[in-house]
This record gives C-alpha cells, sequence and structure tokens, in this order.
C-alpha cells in the first residue's frame, strides 16, 4: 500500500477557500496535503479524519528562502497554541490543520485576508504570469511582422503558420488565470467591507483546456513538419525535455535550500542555470531536427565546380524543365523543387540550373503558390504586388522597381504583372489564376508561345472561359 502519491490539483494561488475544503475532503479520505504545487499536489496517508483547515499567506516568505524565516517560525508557534499544526508550506501560503472541532481561527479579518493574498500574489505568481503574458504578445506581434512582410512563405510552412494560434491560446490561458484573479480580487474587497471573505475558484479550467489545446496544436505542428505520426515522438521529446530540465531546476533549488544557500544566491543561480539549460536545449533540438530532416526540403544528391565555386547538384522533379520551353543548350542540369505546406495554402520553389560554366545558357525559376483556404486569396495578391516597391525621395522616384500589368491572355489567367526595373522590364512574371499565383523568371526574354507552354504546366486546371 502507497503511503504517499502525486494529484492533479487545479486549485488556483489566491482561492484560499476552494484550498482549504479541498485539503478537508482529502483528509477525510485518508490522505494529508505534503506538498502543493501548481498543478501536481503530493499527499501522504493517514487515517481519514475530519479537519479544519486554514490557509494562511505570508508575503514576505520565498521559494527560494533556506529556511522558513523569522515570521513563518514565530506563526507556526502562535498556531500552536491553539491546536493548529502546520501541514505544507507553497512559497508564501502555509497550509495548517486542526483536529478540534470548533477552533479559535487564525484569521478573522476579510480585509486583512484579502490584502496578504494580494501581498503574496504580487510577490510569487503574478511576476511570473505577466512575464509569460508579456513573451506571448512580443512573439504575436514578431510572427504579425513575418506574416505581414511575407505572407506566402509565413502561411505555407507549418513552423510559422500554426505557431500563431499556439501562442494566441497561451496568451489566452495566461489572461484568463490574470482576469480571474482580478475579478476574484473586486469581489473580495466588497466582500471584505462586509465583514465576509470572498472565496472563488478561478478560471482555472478554461485556461488548463487551452494550454493543453495549444500543446495539441504543438504536436500536430511538429506531425505536418515530420510527414507522419513521427513528429507525436518530437512531441515526446519535447516535454520530455521541458519535464527534466524542470526537474533538474527544482531539484537544485532544493539542494541549495537544504545547504543553507542565501534567497539571492539561491535565486541567482537558478534563474542563471535555467537560462544556460534552455539555450542548450533549443541548440540541441535544432541540431537534432536538421540532422534527420525533420522538414521536407530538398536535399543535394552530389556537387560540380563553377568557376572555383562547389555547387550542390538536386535531382527533383519539376513540372516545367527547359526542354519545354526551347533548345536547353545543355546536357546536365540541377533541378530542385523545395515545398512547404499548411492547411491554408502550398508553396513550391522550382529552379533548373545547367551543370555548365558557359554563361550564356540560361536558367530557369518559378514559384508555385496554391492557395487552399480561398479568404487569403485577395490578401496574398495585395501582398505580392506590395513586395516590389520604388524608392521614392522627396516625391521623386529614384529607383523604379514595381510590377506593372501585363495582357494575361497569353498565360489564360486572370491577371498578370511584369516586374519594371530602372528603366525597363525584366523578364520575372507574376500571375494570378483561380485558387493559383505564379511567379516565374526567365533567363530571356519569352514568347506568348513559351508563356503559354509554361501556364499548361503550371496553371492547374483552367476552365474554359477563364482569363
Amino acid at each position: 500500500m502507497k503511503n504517499r502519491k502525486r494529484q492533479l490539483e487545479n486549485l488556483a494561488f489566491y482561492d484560499k477557500a476552494a484550498i482549504e475544503d479541498r485539503v478537508a475532503r482529502m483528509a477525510e479520505k485518508g490522505w494529508l496535503v505534503e506538498q502543493p504545487g501548481p498543478y501536481f499536489w503530493k499527499y501522504r496517508r493517514i487515517g481519514p479524519k475530519k479537519l479544519a483547515v486554514n490557509v494562511v499567506y505570508f508575503p514576505k516568505a520565498s521559494d527560494f528562502d533556506p529556511s522558513p524565516t523569522e515570521g513563518q517560525i514565530q506563526l507556526e508557534e502562535l498556531c500552536k497554541r491553539d491546536g493548529w499544526i502546520l501541514a505544507a508550506r507553497w512559497g508564501q501560503m502555509q497550509i495548517f490543520y486542526n483536529e478540534q472541532e470548533d477552533p479559535v481561527p487564525i484569521e478573522t479579518d476579510p480585509v486583512i485576508q484579502v490584502e496578504t493574498v494580494r501581498a503574496a500574489m504580487k510577490k510569487g505568481m503574478l511576476p511570473g504570469q505577466l512575464l509569460l503574458a508579456g513573451l506571448s504578445v512580443m512573439q504575436l506581434m514578431v510572427l504579425g511582422g513575418q506574416l505581414w512582410e511575407s505572407p506566402v512563405r509565413f502561411l505555407s510552412r507549418p513552423a510559422t503558420a500554426y505557431m500563431i494560434p499556439v501562442w494566441f491560446l497561451v496568451l489566452c490561458a495566461v489572461l484568463c488565470e490574470l482576469l480571474g484573479y482580478l475579478a476574484w480580487t473586486r469581489r473580495a474587497e466588497k466582500e471584505a467591507e462586509n465583514g465576509r471573505f470572498y472565496g472563488l475558484r478561478g478560471n482555472r479550467r478554461l485556461s488548463l483546456a487551452l494550454a493543453l489545446l495549444a500543446l495539441f496544436l504543438s504536436g500536430l505542428i511538429l506531425c505536418q513538419m515530420s510527414g507522419g505520426p513521427w513528429g507525436l515522438g518530437w512531441l515526446a521529446v519535447v516535454l520530455g525535455g521541458i519535464l527534466a530540465m524542470t526537474g533538474s531546476v527544482i531539484y537544485i533549488r532544493e539542494r541549495m535550500k537544504k545547504r543553507g544557500a542565501s534567497r539571492k544566491k539561491n535565486l541567482f543561480f537558478t534563474i542563471g542555470l535555467t537560462v544556460i539549460m534552455s539555450s542548450c536545449f533549443v541548440a540541441a533540438l535544432t541540431v537534432m531536427i536538421s540532422s534527420v530532416g525533420i522538414t521536407k526540403r530538398s536535399r543535394p544528391v552530389g556537387t560540380y565546380d563553377k568557376g572555383g565555386w562547389e555547387m550542390d547538384v538536386y535531382d527533383d522533379p519539376i513540372p516545367l524543365e527547359m526542354k519545354d520551353l526551347r533548345d536547353a543548350g545543355c546536357d546536365q542540369w540541377s533541378t530542385m523543387a523545395d515545398r512547404a505546406e499548411t492547411i491554408f495554402l502550398a508553396h513550391t520553389e522550382y529552379s533548373q540550373k545547367p551543370l555548365t560554366e558557359d554563361r550564356s545558357v540560361p536558367d530557369l525559376r518559378y514559384e508555385v503558390t496554391e492557395v487552399k483556404a480561398g479568404f487569403l486569396y485577395g490578401f496574398l495578391k495585395k501582398r505580392l504586388l506590395w513586395e516590389r516597391q520604388d524608392v521614392v525621395t522627396d516625391q521623386m522616384v529614384v529607383m523604379a522597381d514595381h510590377y506593372e500589368p501585363v495582357d494575361p491572355a497569353p498565360w489564360k489567367a486572370l491577371d498578370a504583372y511584369r516586374v519594371y526595373w530602372s528603366s525597363g522590364y525584366l523578364n520575372e512574371y507574376l500571375v494570378f489564376y483561380e485558387n493559383r499565383i505564379l511567379e516565374i523568371r526567365f533567363g530571356w526574354e519569352p514568347s506568348k508561345w513559351q508563356m503559354a507552354a509554361a501556364a499548361e504546366k503550371l496553371a492547374g486546371k483552367v476552365e474554359e472561359g477563364k482569363k
């Protein structure tokens, strides 16, 4: 028979009444709390008893104190006089129990109780929650900037496209707890003025559900990046690494407390260790991902020398080759296809380069974007056209670099644009179809026949009568 067990307890740190009720109920079942925590609590077996429970907050305490402070010891001694026994500590929280039927309460002034809870939260839980909320906002701003600057690349890559909802869920989970605490504070202050202490369970269930949903979505990202269920293995590696780091940090913190290290020394060392371990973990994970090829990027099959430079050779199948458009002028080619795909769109970069030092032999490059989410089409079109910008100074165009509309008929497209650079056109085209966008660069001036040949290979299914 086990004498100790760990159990998930979804209790808010400030929810004094709910914690007291839970500890009392567990005691009736024969379990007394030994070590509380953010989610998992440790209990030890006792004889089933009906206990009175009282939670007291001591704001000056800290998880990094090598031993209970003088104030905590004095509080414990005073409580013993009335039969209150310390069961466990959790940072600024002390949990006492009493076997008497109607014991004298430790705290009687609800105004002071509310103030001590607020002071404990400000010192203990709130800084970490506000830091996580700030980090989430910062990540969303960075990701939003990347989406605005390069929407096609952003939305086609799982590592970026799905991270916005992940960080949004994390932010919502934190905000649920913060808003729950603020709502409790306002209600508790009003109730305290009327001589009552207000206890209400916080929004932990909703915040936990949001956090688990963010974790689940992270697993889906890894599954898609790895091309199958192997992503669950990567998720297990990430979770295992996080749990190992967390356990290591807690273990070292507790060891330093037992050795009598001061609060400041323990805090400084623990934070430094957390930063170092996190950096090493991220670096190791990056190396592992790169080494096993978790993404579907094209990989070279060899190398060749071009003017003293060692160049990679690729042998990927591509839909449009030089031989489909003109006399190739070369027998050996490097063909590359890099594809990235999400539920929003698929983006593939193709290139065909000659394996020769003859610079007169042109290469061929094009990108095909398949828009799966139709509501994104207009946004993508505007941003792609925006990517080429004239350089303007003092209301004068210093360097022209923009798209100009051209006849879409040869392309059998809805719209077509060509890059105008400096003082003339480049052989770079941006072509829009019903659910597909083509960006293509020729190494020569293409004819209408060549445009039609490229469209036949790259445009997908084009309905008759559509331009």
